[in-house]
C-alpha cells in the first residue's frame, strides 16, 4: 500500500488534502515553493511535503496522541541527509545522507521509526509513543541530493 500512496501523492494536489487531519494542523513552512498538505482519508495522518529545494522547515500542531502514528511523505526526494522533527523538550533526529540506510533516534530511543525509499520519493513513518504531548512541533529537512 505504501508504494501505491507514494506514487498517489507524487503530485500533492490529490482529492483529500487538507492543512488539518485528526488534531494535526500544518501552521506554516519555509521556503516559498514547498507545499505541505494532508491526506485526509487514510488510516493515519500522512503528511505530504514537497520540497522542490530539498531543504526547509515547518511548524505544526500535534494532538497528545496519535493512535497510529504519523507518516511523513517526501514525494521527490532520493535520500535524506538530515530529519529534525521536535516539541521544544525531545527532537527525533534522522540521518543518513547517500547511504542506504537512514536511521532515527529520539532521545535516547535508536533507532525509532522507519525510513523507507522509493523510486518516486521516502516516507518516515513514526511510531504513536512520540506523541503524548500535545502542542506546536518543530520539522526541518535536508535533502542529500538537494538542489
Amino acid at each position: 500500500m505504501a508504494l501505491v500512496l507514494t506514487y498517489m501523492l507524487s503530485g500533492c494536489v490529490a482529492p483529500g488534502m487538507t492543512r488539518e487531519v485528526d488534531g494535526v494542523q500544518i501552521l506554516s513552512s519555509a521556503p516559498s515553493g514547498t507545499r505541505l498538505a494532508l491526506l485526509a482519508d487514510a488510516s493515519s495522518p500522512v503528511l505530504v511535503v514537497k520540497s522542490p529545494k530539498g531543504i526547509g522547515r515547518a511548524r505544526l500542531r500535534l494532538p497528545a496522541s496519535l493512535p497510529e502514528g504519523l507518516t511523513i511523505e517526501f514525494p521527490g526526494m532520493q535520500s535524506l541527509e538530515q530529519f529534525v522533527l521536535g516539541d521544544g523538550r525531545q527532537h527525533l533526529v534522522c540521518s543518513g545522507g547517500a547511504q542506504d540506510l537512514t536511521v532515527c533516534s529520539w532521545g535516547e530511543e535508536w533507532p525509532v521509526g522507519q525510513v523507507r525509499r522509493y523510486p518516486s520519493g521516502m516516507t518516515v513513518t513514526l511510531p504513536a509513543h512520540m506523541f503524548s504531548r500535545a502542542g506546536k512541533w518543530s520539522m526541518e529537512w535536508v535533502d542529500y541530493w538537494r538542489q
